[in-house]
């Protein structure tokens, strides 16, 4: 995923590096256009795709399990939080939540809303230190095959030229 020497993922076309007061982040290493694959793929849905956002996938119920409510765990998940959280950090995985990707399909307004969670490096990919402009995106987030499960597959594409 990421060149551990180098820092250098997505076919050497970003970098991951420091980010000032977000730890780590994503930086284009060269021009990237929305309409021109820049390593030769192809497009996707006449999109240029340049990774995906993988990690666990939870309900609402199952995010609420793990980093509680407002940062309050109920009663009813404490044994199941402290067992989950001590495992992580065993690891060496945080428990932060910080890498938590909300998703619902705007579409269907009764269809359940989906949590994927890339804090751990075993379910996640790079696109994880993307941060993010709301004011001026460079990349957007479509969704490839429905919010059902563990199968919902985040595309990041460009958005305008970087």
């Amino acid at each position: 995923d990421v060149d551990p020497d180098t820092g250098l993922c997505a076919d050497g076309r970003v970098r991951i590096g420091d980010s000032p007061g977000k730890g780590l982040g994503a930086f284009a290493v060269c021009a990237l256009s929305p309409r021109t694959p820049s390593n030769g793929e192809a497009l996707v849905r006449g999109e240029h795709q340049i990774g995906e956002y993988r990690g666990e996938v939870y309900n609402l119920g199952g995010l609420q399990a793990r980093y509680g409510k407002g940062g309050v765990v109920a009663p009813d998940d404490a044994s199941y939080q402290a067992e989950w959280s001590a495992r992580r950090q065993a690891r060496g995985v945080g428990v932060t939540g910080s890498y938590v990707f909300t998703v619902s399909d705007a579409l269907d307004p009764w269809s359940e809303v989906l949590y994927v969670d890339a804090e751990d490096p075993e379910h996640a990919l790079w696109t994880r230190y993307i941060n993010h402009s709301s004011e001026r995106p460079n990349l957007v987030v479509r969704s490839s095959n429905g919010l059902s499960d563990a199968r919902t597959t985040l595309r990041i594409v460009i958005a305008r030229q970087i």
